[in-house]
């Protein structure tokens, strides 16, 4: 409270007079004349000197506006100890892919060679595992052959498209086979003659030849 909202609040109630009444008067709200008397608005010089009028008080206002120091002291209150900020989470940097993620895929994910007739990498692609297996053949005998020339044109294969293979120790009628009979690299459709296989228009004895791989499907490219 401020004195001269002491002053006027004491000489108010001294006096019974009503506090809407003399707002009124003063041209004033009653919630402003109410706030000065609680201290926390400050009339203008007019103002005061128009209430204290009202009140029967005239004068210097010059000390009414000395705040009201409080005699007793607030209690101190205990500041509380700030909590130690958590670090901020860091995102991996998509140049290190996160390893906990990677290995998760490891389980999902395998790589599968693409090789030419010659049995050389030169490529790979990334397939889906399915209880350790990937179109249904254990993962670790699944194999891409790269055509290296148009001779399954009859089938619509052509130089340049893939043959998704498993490996195989022995030959199958009617199937597409990839073989190895000396240094030559063989793939062509099977077929039985005596003594033998014919591996497109080749003609191979028993235990001439190695079976390498059997094409499940093609991948053709499209023009």
């Amino acid at each position: 409270m401020s004195r001269l909202g002491d002053q006027i609040h004491t000489l108010r109630v001294q006096k019974g007079l009503d506090r809407k009444k003399i707002a009124k008067k003063a041209g004033i709200a009653d919630k402003f004349l109410q706030e000065v008397e609680e201290g926390r608005r400050i009339p203008t010089d007019e103002q005061a000197a128009r209430i204290l009028s009202l009140l029967g008080e005239k004068g210097d206002l010059s000390e009414a506006f000395i705040p009201v120091v409080e005699e007793s002291t607030p209690p101190v209150r205990p500041v509380a100890k700030p909590k130690p900020a958590k670090p901020a989470a860091q995102r991996p940097s998509l140049a290190q892919p996160n390893e906990q993620w990677n290995h998760a895929l490891a389980g999902l994910m395998q790589d599968v060679p693409v090789l030419n007739i010659r049995g050389e990498q030169v490529a790979k692609r990334t397939l889906v595992l399915e209880k350790g297996k990937i179109q249904g053949f254990d993962a670790g005998s699944v194999l891409y052959l790269k055509m290296p020339d148009d001779s399954l044109r009859a089938l619509g294969i052509h130089e340049g498209d893939t043959l998704f293979m498993a490996r195989e120790s022995a030959p199958r009628v009617g199937t597409i086979a990839w073989v190895r009979a000396g240094s030559h690299n063989l793939i062509g459709t099977v077929e039985k003659i005596a003594g033998g296989y014919k591996v497109g228009p080749t003609a191979l004895e028993n235990g001439t030849f190695k079976m390498v791989a059997r094409a499940i499907f093609a991948q053709i490219r499209l023009p």
